[in-house]
This record gives structure tokens, C-alpha cells and sequence, in this order.
């Protein structure tokens, strides 16, 4: 109906309702949609009276069907619904006094808290519940009335998962939904076969059918309730495709962009005239107003726009724009490429100012969280309309998500920025303080190292290893998940690692080996990998597990072990046999019970003998080395680590056994904190070792063999 926006209207349009009530038949459907119209215009009170003239006249004629009709469109705006529920069971059971009818009556919960309109949908369930009638449920699925029982109030439906099932009046009213003959369930029961004909030629009208039976569907729920109930619609995706095609050229089907959005059916064709623009300049929210813009350009009319009504559309975007640049600025980061589409920088609409706006660093990284399309699309604008966005972009790349690095690097090197870019990666890999985003671009585009002369491709991976090594959560830890994903990529290993040198191989399986960017499963099914592949690889493999068995061996040093056997040899020699003639001579004191002498001597003793022990077990399990023999791939026992602290002092470390340490010699054990840190390190690691401020790491400068002024003291020489 036209807008009613003047008293002088309501009252013309009063005269014509009531002249419409008089006639026979009422035109109940003219009247109702009218009153619709009301409601949506917000004159509820008029539509109130209306529906009660009307409620009126069809109680007077006795016509049920027709009351029922005009108490289901008053109960959404009773004053008072608890009133209206009673009232409408008393208008009702009058009209329907015999016994059957008060039956339903009684079994549609009138007398229950439900709102009215509830109570109203139940009953009309019940009155649809004949014998032959079509139903669904939820649990059960598709059904036909077999037999209703008025006396016992119950009905007894054959379903299609369950037959015979009998539910009360009651029950049936709160989970039935009736059938019509064309909704989607009768036409699969009754026209199986044209159904599947027609999902084959014509999918578009399946969905159309399925919209008309259920109501607005998302293409998830569409196909579950197609699968669901065994609908023959062939191959899902050809069958969507289809319709999909089909349907966008449907003015009468609404199609969403996004999956998660239903598709429905509109009642009329939606007109894009002066009124829709009324009701757009109104709008406030940022998000509705994009809404409405991308559906004016979908309708292909956005050109045919005058003057004014393209006036109002930049007025709304840029007010649009104002409100979502900080609180969402990657909604208004669409806003603004709509506004350029349509063109409307000359309307009011501040192109350089917003994109400028948005630019700034934290915004521009909540925009680069836009699906790739938007985001591509938003660089492009950014390049035209800002002489700095590439720079802008650049410094951004440390601390953008993985896809979004992506994205954003593509589309720098399409803008012909590749150099900036290819420079700040230099500067970055130099310091060893690439990003892990960044690192899995050069995974996928591993050609670049060559084409941006970033160094080497051994490099490279050795930093992504150490990438891996460095606990990460959220954004990093996606990251790294990535980064692994990409070394279980059997192709990808195989055109990586093949451009390497033999020698780099080895070097990148040791590093692996030692590394704790993965679990121990993962590790050997990737060296598995590696072997496969490479299979001169598993020599070397060998050959470092033969000396890893020597390393993690109980070794110490023989001056160390020596020391050892010399105190195990003063305890048994000497402590012991004086500790026994302690005894001895206390006991010639008397009484045992109250000598002190004798107590302390005994307490003595244990702790002697529990010594003797410990030494005997612990030079039972260690050996005495010398260390020869062990090779220097990797940070680990008879090696020396040359480190460099996070503030570039540099420190040196020799790493002996067990029971090795010597300040003056910078000699560690190798059950030490550090040293058990730095295991399996090779030079260029950055870890964090104990003595380092949080979130800062140390860098292995070198590894080097023992010199012979440490191989003396393990001797157990005296140094020079």
C-alpha cells in the first residue's frame, strides 16, 4: 500500500476499510495487506482497531476460517496478549462448539503463558490434521495423517522414519508443521520422479520450491535439507552451480554474496525510485548503508541515478565513512571502494582524506584482514590515491597475517614496488630478523631469493628453522603452522632442497635433527622424507646418531673422574676405618642409650657409607674421555660455543661432562642450563639462553673444537 503519512489520509483511507467490511464476500486478503501496511509504517494503534472492526464482522457472520485469520494478525499487536490469548479461545469455541473442535481448542494451550500467536499457530496445526493430510517433524520427518481419534485426542501418522506413530493433540500442535501439496516433501512423496527431472534440468526451481516450503535457506542449510531428505539432486556442486546461475538472474531471488547469508524470495521486484532513496538517507548504521549501496549495484541501475539521488549516496557514504574509520576501519575500507566504483568522489565524499585516514598504521592492518579480493582492490585505491601508500605498506609487512602478506606483497610487486620491497627483505635476512610471514613468501616464491639477491636458499631455510624454535601464539603460531605444513610438502622439498648444494643438505638435516621447532614424531617422519628423497642423506644420518650416541653418553673428563675415585679412595681408606675406631671408643662409655658420642658417631657412619655409594654408583655409570674423537657439527659435549649476547657482548663457552666446570676456563658441564640450551645448535642460531632478557635472543657465532689448554685441564694437566 502507498505510504499514509497525513491525517487527512487515515481518515480516507478509515471510510474506504469500512465500506470494504460491508461488502460480501469481505476481501479479507485487500484488507489484511492493508493493515500489514500499517504495522510496517508503525500505526499500530490504527491497525489495532482495524483488526478488531474487522474480527467484528466475520464473528457476526460466523465465518471460522476467516476469524482465524484476523486473530492470527491482531495477536502480534495485542496491548494486552494474556487477555487476547482467553479472549481469542472463548471467540473461537463459539464459533467451533462441537466436540471435536474443543477438543483441538483444548489442546492448543490457550490456557498456558504462550504468546497468542503461538496458541494460534498450534490450533491451526490441529484443524490441518486430517486423514491423508501432510505433516513433518522434526525427528520423525516427512508424514501422513492416518487417523485422528477425537475421543482419546490423539492422531496416529505414518512417517517416513517412523509409521504408526501416535502423538496426543497436544504434542502434535507443539512439533508438527503442516504439508501443503506443493511444498517441497509432498512434491519429493508424491512426484519423485519429475522432481528428479527437474532438479536435473531446472535446479533453479528446486531451490525456488524449497525457499517456498521452508522459508529464507543458506546454501549450507539448502543442501543438508536437500540431503536430508534423500532428494535426488545428483552431484551437489554441479546441481548449485546450476541454480546459482540461474537464480542471479531472478529479480524475484535474493542470492547473498556471502555463504553465510540466506537466499530468499521477495514479494515484488524491488524498485530503486525516489522512495528507496528517502528511505536510504535516513539510514544510520555504516554497515546497513554498504548493504544497501552493493545491492544498488547489483541491480545495474546505480547508473541511471540523477543528480540528487547520486548527491545522496555520497552524503551517506561519507557519513558512513566518518563513523566506521576507527571503530571498523576495514568496513570502511569497502565503503570507500564503493564510493569509487560508483564514483561519487565529486559528491561530498573525501577520497583522499579517508584513504589517508585509514592508511595509519593500525588501521591499515585491520583493513589488510579483509578477504584477498577486498584487500587487492583496497591497495590499488590506496596506490592511486596516496603517492606514500607503497612505504606505508612496506613497514607494515613485519606484522601482517600470513594471507595477508601475501596479498599485500603480490600486489606491491603488480604496482611495479618490487625493489622496496625486495630491499627491506635484504636488510631483514642480513639482521636475521625476517619475519615468519615474510619467510613463508619466499617459500612459495623461492625463485625470488635468486631474482631479489637475498643470499642464499640454505640461508634462508635455516631461518625458517630457527623461525620454527621460537614458542609462538596467535598470529605466529598460524604462522609457523604454515611454515611446518610447507616441509610436509613432499613436491615442495623436493624443488627446494634440489637447488641446494650437497653439502647445504647436510647442513640443513643437522640443524633439523637438533632443532626443537618440532616434536620428535614429526621430526623423524620429516627426516624420513628427507632420506627418500636425498638418499645419500641417510649416511650422514647414521653417522651423526653414532656420534649423538657418544655425546649423550655419561662422560665426563678424566681429571674430573679421577676426582672422583680420589674421594670414593679417602673415604673407604681413611673417613671409614676413623669412623669405625669413633665407635669403638664411645662404646667403652656404658650405656648406649644416653651416649651422645656413641649416636654421633653412628649418624657418621650412614652418611659415609650412603657417600661410598652414591661415588661407586656414579663412576660405575660415567666414564673418564678425553674427548677425542667427537665431531663439531653441532653445539654439544667436547665442543666450544662462541655466543653473542642480545646487548653484543660476546662469551665463550667450552662444554664438558658431568662433573666438569673451571670459571677460569669458561669450562661448563653439560647437564649445565646454557649448555643444555645451546645442544644442537650450529652457527647463525638465534636462541634464548639463560641470562638473556625476555623475548631477546643470542646468536651462536661459532663452534669450535677443544683447544689444547681445555684438553690439558681434562687431562688433568695443570694450564700453562
Amino acid at each position: 500500500m502507498a505510504e499514509v503519512s497525513t491525517k487527512q489520509d487515515i481518515n480516507a483511507l478509515s471510510e474506504w476499510f469500512l465500506t470494504q467490511i460491508q461488502a460480501t464476500p469481505v476481501p479479507l486478503d485487500h484488507l489484511l495487506g492493508t493493515i500489514q501496511g500499517l504495522v510496517q509504517q508503525g500505526k499500530v494503534s490504527v491497525a489495532r482497531e482495524w483488526v478488531e472492526l474487522l474480527r467484528e464482522t466475520v464473528y457476526t457472520r460466523a465465518d471460522a476460517s476467516a476469524l482465524q485469520r484476523v486473530l492470527e494478525m491482531g495477536a502480534s499487536i495485542a496491548t494486552n496478549p494474556r487477555s487476547y490469548r482467553t479472549n481469542c479461545r472463548q471467540w473461537l469455541g463459539t464459533l467451533l462448539a462441537d466436540w471435536l473442535h474443543t477438543g483441538l481448542l483444548d489442546s492448543a494451550s490457550f490456557e498456558s503463558d504462550l504468546p497468542p500467536e503461538e496458541c494460534l499457530r498450534r490450533f491451526r496445526v490441529l484443524m490441518g490434521l486430517k486423514e491423508g493430510a501432510f505433516c513433518r517433524d522434526k525427528t520423525w520427518g516427512f508424514g501422513i495423517v492416518r487417523r485422528v481419534d477425537d475421543f482419546y485426542k490423539k492422531v496416529a501418522i505414518d512417517f517416513s522414519r517412523k509409521s504408526a506413530h501416535t502423538m496426543t493433540f497436544a504434542y502434535a500442535a507443539e512439533v508438527l508443521h503442516l504439508v501443503g501439496p506443493d511444498h517441497l516433501l509432498a512434491r519429493k512423496h508424491n512426484q519423485a520422479e519429475d522432481l528428479k527431472v527437474l532438479a536435473r534440468d531446472q535446479a533453479d526451481e528446486v531451490v525456488r520450491i524449497a525457499l517456498r516450503s521452508y522459508g529464507p535457506l543458506t546454501v549450507v542449510q539448502l543442501q543438508e535439507l536437500i540431503s536430508g531428505e534423500g532428494i535426488d539432486a545428483g552431484d551437489w556442486k554441479g546441481f548449485w552451480d546450476r541454480a546459482r546461475k540461474a537464480l542471479k538472474k531472478d529479480d524475484l531471488v535474493e542470492v547473498p554474496t556471502k555463504r553465510s547469508e540466506p537466499l530468499r524470495i521477495l514479494e515484488t521486484r524491488r524498485a530503486y525510485d525516489d522512495a528507496w532513496y528517502a528511505t536510504f538517507q535516513k539510514e544510520r548504521d555504516p554497515k546497513t548503508i554498504l548493504e544497501l549501496v552493493v545491492e544498488l549495484e547489483k541491480s545495474g541501475t546505480s547508473g541511471d541515478a540523477s543528480a540528487a539521488s547520486r548527491t545522496t549516496l555520497g552524503e551517506r557514504l561519507a557519513f558512513a565513512i566518518r563513523g566506521a574509520e576507527d571503530r571498523t576501519p576495514e568496513l570502511a575500507a569497502r565503503l570507500l571502494m564503493a564510493a569509487d566504483r560508483l564514483g561519487l568522489g565529486d559528491t561530498g565524499v573525501d577520497m583522499v582524506g579517508a584513504a589517508s585516514t585509514l592508511a595509519t598504521s593500525d588501521r591499515l592492518l585491520t583493513c589488510m584482514g579483509l578477504p584477498a579480493r577486498d584487500v587487492d582492490g583496497f591497495l590499488k585505491l590506496l596506490e592511486r590515491l596516496l603517492p606514500d601508500a607503497s612505504a606505508r605498506l612496506i613497514l607494515l609487512l613485519p606484522r601482517l597475517p600470513v594471507h595477508a602478506a601475501h596479498v599485500v606483497i603480490d600486489a606491491l610487486r603488480a604496482l611495479g614496488k618490487a625493489e622496496p620491497v625486495a630491499a627491506m627483505v635484504r636488510a631483514d635476512l642480513a639482521s636475521r630478523s625476517v619475519s615468519a610471514e615474510v619467510l613463508d613468501y619466499l617459500c612459495e616464491h623461492h625463485a625470488l631469493i635468486t631474482e631479489w639477491n637475498l643470499g642464499s636458499l640454505s640461508d634462508m631455510l635455516q631461518q625458517i628453522v630457527n623461525a620454527l624454535e621460537v614458542p609462538g601464539s596467535g598470529q605466529r603460531y598460524h604462522t609457523q603452522k604454515a611454515l611446518r605444513e610447507r616441509f610436509e610438502s613432499r613436491a615442495w622439498l623436493e624443488a627446494v632442497l634440489s637447488k641446494l648444494h650437497a653439502r647445504e643438505r647436510s647442513q640443513l638435516l643437522a640443524r633439523i635433527r637438533q632443532s626443537r621447532g618440532w616434536d620428535e614424531s614429526s621430526r623423524r617422519s620429516l627426516m624420513g622424507r628427507l632420506i627418500k628423497l636425498f638418499p645419500d642423506l641417510e649416511v650422514i644420518v647414521a653417522r651423526a646418531e653414532k656420534t649423538d650416541e657418544a655425546k649423550t653418553g655419561h662422560l665426563t673428563s678424566w681429571r674430573s673422574y679421577r676426582e672422583r675415585q680420589e674421594q670414593l679412595r679417602i673415604i673407604v681408606e681413611v673417613s671409614i676405618p676413623e669412623n669405625s675406631k669413633e665407635i669403638g671408643h664411645a662404646r667403652s662409655y656404658g650405656d648406649l642409650r644416653e651416649n651422645f658420642e656413641y649416636q654421633a658417631a653412628k649418624d657418621a657412619q650412614r652418611l659415609l657409607m650412603r657417600r661410598q655409594a652414591e661415588l661407586e654408583r656414579d663412576l660405575n655409570e660415567i666414564h673418564g674421555t678425553d674427548f677425542a674423537g667427537i665431531t663439531v657439527d653441532c653445539a654439544g659435549i667436547g665442543t666450544g660455543v662462541k655466543l653473542q649476547r642480545p646487548n653484543g657482548d660476546v662469551e665463550l663457552y667450552w662444554i664438558l661432562g658431568e662433573w666438569d666446570r673451571d670459571a677460569a676456563l669458561n669450562i661448563i658441564s653439560n647437564k649445565s642450563a646454557v649448555a643444555l640450551r645451546l645442544e644442537g645448535a650450529t652457527p647463525g642460531t638465534e636462541l634464548a639462553v639463560p641470562g638473556d632478557a625476555e623475548g631477546k635472543l643470542s646468536r651462536v657465532l661459532e663452534v669450535l673444537p677443544l683447544i689444547d689448554a681445555v684438553r690439558a685441564w681434562a687431562r688433568g694437566a695443570v694450564p700453562a
